[in-house]
C-alpha cells in the first residue's frame, strides 16, 4: 500500500529518511549559533541531542499533517504510526477521539521534547468538558492534574534561565515538589535573595531575578507589578491582602491566600504556582482577554467568594461559589455552586506564553486544517 497518496514516486520510508538526513544537517548548523548566542556554558553534546530532538519532532508533525490531509484515517492504522516512530525515533500518541496527537522524543534520561497537533483547528477547554485534559497541554489524564503544576514549573525554570542568559539552576533533589524547585532557585547564584524587610510588601515594580525568603505579604490596597518575562520566587507562602493588586508571575514553595475584608475587591492578573493550597477568601478579579490569569497548585484551590474575569485553574481539587470566568478548570474533582464558565481559545495568546510563565507552546502554526504546537521541553 502506498502511504503517501498523490505523491508519485515517494514512499514513507524514503521521505522520512531524507527528512532525517536534512534535519540532522540543519541541527548541526544551528548548534554553533545557539552555543555562541545563549548556551556557551552548556554541554555541547546535550545541546546537539536537544536540537536534533526538536527537529525530529517537528518533522514528524509536518509528515502527520501531510498524510492526514490525504487520508483522515491515516493514524488509525498502527503500521503508519510505527513507520514514523521507527524512522524518526519519536513516540506518537493519539487521543481516543483521534482529534489530538502528541509527539515526543527523549533527549536525556529524564527530559523529553513535546509537541501536539489538533485536527479540529483549535485547542480550547469547552464549557462542557471543563475537566477533560485532552483539551489542555501537557497531560491527558484528569488523575494527573495535581502533577501539572510541578511538571510545568520544572520545565519553566530551564527555559527561563536560557532566555535570560543566566546560569542554569541545578537540581539537588530531582524537584519532587515545587518547594524543592524553589530551594534550588534559592541556592542559585543567578537569583538575588531578599527578605521580609524588603519594601516590596508596600508595592512597586520587579524587573530582576529575585528569591524572597520567608512568608510574603502584599499589604492592603497596594500594587505590585512583576514585569513580563520575570518571576518572583518565594521560599515561603504568599498573602495578598484585601484591595491589593498583584500583576505578574509568582512561584511559591508554600501556599497562597487572598485575604478577606468586607466590601473590598482584590485583583490578580498573572500566573501563580503553589506547592500548597490556594485559598481565595475575598472577591477576586482575574485577568483579561490578552492576559488571562493562571493558577497552578499541587494541592487544592478553593474560592469562597466571587471569581470574575479570564482565568485557568489547574490543581488536585477545585471548588468555587459564585462569579463568572472565561477560561477553564483542570482538576481531579470539581465542585461548582453558582460559578459559570465560558471557554477561551488559548491560541490567541500563544506568543506570550513565555512572558506569562507558561512554557507550554500551544501553537507552532496552522496550515488551515490543523493547529500544531512548537516542540517544547516536557
Amino acid at each position: 500500500m502506498k502511504l503517501f497518496k498523490n505523491h508519485k514516486g515517494s514512499a514513507l520510508p524514503t521521505v522520512i529518511a531524507l527528512t532525517t538526513f536534512l534535519l540532522g544537517a540543519a541541527a548541526t548548523l544551528m548548534i554553533t549559533t545557539i552555543e555562541q548566542a545563549r548556551l556557551v556554558e552548556k554541554n555541547i553534546e546535550k545541546t546537539e541531542d536537544y536540537n536534533n530532538a526538536i527537529y525530529r519532532v517537528d518533522a514528524s508533525m509536518q509528515i502527520i499533517m501531510r498524510e492526514l490531509n490525504n487520508d483522515p484515517d491515516f493514524l488509525k492504522n498502527a503500521s503508519n504510526i510505527s513507520a514514523i516512530e521507527s524512522y524518526l525515533g519519536v513516540t506518537i500518541t493519539p487521543s481516543e477521539s483521534y482529534t489530538l496527537y502528541s509527539v515526543t522524543q527523549a533527549y536525556t534520561d529524564t527530559q523529553i521534547i513535546n509537541s501536539y497537533l489538533s485536527t479540529t483547528g483549535e485547542v480550547v477547554i469547552p464549557e462542557e468538558e471543563q475537566d477533560n485534559l485532552e483539551n489542555f497541554i501537557p497531560v491527558v489524564d484528569p488523575e494527573q492534574a495535581d502533577e501539572v503544576a510541578l511538571d510545568t514549573a520544572s520545565s519553566l525554570i530551564e527555559i527561563y534561565t536560557a532566555e535570560h542568559n543566566i546560569d542554569p539552576v541545578e537540581s539537588t533533589d530531582n524537584n519532587k515538589t515545587i518547594s524543592d524547585l524553589v530551594v534550588d532557585v534559592w541556592n542559585s547564584d543567578s537569583f538575588t535573595t531578599i527578605s521580609s524587610s524588603n519594601s516590596f510588601r508596600y508595592g512597586g515594580t520587579i524587573s530582576d531575578h529575585y528569591v524572597f525568603t520567608g512568608n510574603f505579604t502584599l499589604n492592603a490596597g497596594k500594587t505590585l507589578v512583576i514585569e513580563e518575562g520575570y518571576i518572583l520566587f518565594i521560599k515561603g507562602s504568599i498573602t495578598i491582602r484585601e484591595g491589593a493588586k498583584l500583576y505578574g508571575n509568582v512561584v511559591v514553595s508554600g501556599g497562597a491566600t487572598f485575604r478577606y475584608k468586607k466590601n473590598t475587591t482584590t485583583t490578580f492578573e498573572g500566573t501563580l504556582y503553589s506547592d500548597e493550597n490556594i485559598n481565595i477568601d475575598n472577591e477576586l478579579i482575574l485577568g483579561t482577554a490578552t492576559r488571562p490569569s493562571f493558577m497552578f497548585s499541587e494541592k487544592d484551590i478553593t474560592a469562597d467568594y466571587d471569581l470574575n474575569g479570564y482565568g485557568f485553574f489547574i490543581c488536585d481539587d477545585f471548588s468555587a461559589q459564585d462569579g463568572a470566568i472565561i477560561g477553564g478548570i483542570i482538576a481531579n474533582d470539581i465542585e461548582l455552586d453558582g460559578l459559570t464558565i465560558d471557554s477561551f481559545n488559548l491560541m490567541t495568546i500563544y506568543d506570550k506564553f513565555f512572558d506569562y510563565a507558561l512554557p507550554l507552546a500551544l501553537q507552532g502554526g496552522s496550515d488551515g486544517s490543523f493547529v500544531y504546537t512548537s516542540p517544547k521541553i516536557g
